[in-house]
């Protein structure tokens, strides 16, 4: 045998000793992390980290799944909170479900907007309120905001800025309350529902004088007589000189939102189905774009959310 034709011998010897080996290793089935065409990464099984959740004001009540709850209970309304940028004119409004089998208590509900980069965030606390609004400067909040089956409450983020001659902090509106909204500085947004008596109904008026009488006679509902007195020491009523003392004494004390108090608090239909809500909150909560108003309950479970355009 020549020396070429043994080293062709060789190798095909070695071509077929590296043949075996590749098929007792897996032979085609074989394949190794160099031959895949790119590299697989790994997959995670945790959620994304949300920018909102992580925030450091964010409001992360105690066992809430963010899931909404009771929204077929309360209804939240954004109200003019989107679009007013005074706090005594920014409010929402929450309602409750005519078909709810007993009152839902609001009070210690938390009220927030939507936390983002740049810009302020809050919550508030739903406060309590007076059912009966005396109007006295020292009455102290102490009734939970009780919403009975259809019934409602106006949330205002700021407060009602005049206190004389009432001052006024969260109430349930009665059918006197028209007499707050009459006088000069008190303007309720929304206004307020009123269902004064006529004045002319509420005293015997015959035995008055026919000037006097034919005053009140045209005296409008929910309205406490502007008195004033000119540079002279005369007194004037709704402008009016023409009033006798007499009458002008009557009418300051009869038409006002005490007297009516006091007249029809105990009347059987006498309070209304909205409570007024101040927050007493110097800036606005909610801004018109990208914000978010969302209500919370006593547990920390979002209730109901409603997003600005």
């Amino acid at each position: 045998m020549s020396e070429a034709t043994r080293d062709l011998v060789w190798v095909i010897g070695i071509f077929i000793a590296v043949g075996v080996l590749w098929i007792l290793t897996g032979g085609p089935s074989r394949q190794t992390t160099e031959d895949k065409p790119f590299l697989e990464l790994p997959v995670s099984t945790s959620s994304p980290t949300s920018y909102y959740s992580s925030a450091p004001n964010y409001y992360q009540p105690s066992g809430s799944t963010g899931t909404i709850n009771q929204a077929k209970k309360v209804r939240l309304s954004s109200g003019s909170a989107f679009y007013s940028i005074y706090p005594n004119q920014e409010y929402v409004e929450i309602a409750a479900d005519y078909n709810n089998p007993k009152p839902i208590d609001i009070s210690g509900w938390i009220l927030t907007n939507k936390p983002a980069p740049e810009r302020r965030f809050k919550r508030v606390a739903i406060p309590l309120g007076s059912r009966l609004l005396s109007g006295f400067a020292n009455q102290i909040p102490k009734d939970p905001i009780m919403l009975r089956p259809g019934e409602r409450a106006i949330i205002m983020t700021g407060k009602m800025p005049a206190s004389i001659p009432y001052a006024v902090s969260s109430f349930l509106v009665n059918n006197c309350s028209g007499y707050l909204e009459d006088l000069p500085n008190y303007q309720f947004t929304p206004s307020l529902w009123s269902n004064c008596p006529a004045p002319e109904k509420e005293v015997d008026i015959n035995f008055l004088d026919e000037n006097c009488y034919q005053y009140i006679r045209g005296l409008g509902s929910c309205h406490t007589p502007d008195v004033t007195t000119d540079q002279d020491g005369n007194e004037f009523i709704d402008g009016r000189s023409n009033l006798s003392t007499a009458c002008r004494s009557f009418v300051k004390a009869q038409f006002s939102y005490s007297r009516c108090l006091e007249r029809h608090q105990n009347d059987p239909d006498f309070y209304g189905k909205e409570w007024r809500v101040y927050l007493n909150q110097t800036d606005e909560l909610w801004y018109q774009n990208r914000d978010a108003v969302m209500l919370y309950d006593s547990q920390g479970v979002l209730v109901d959310q409603i997003n600005s355009q």
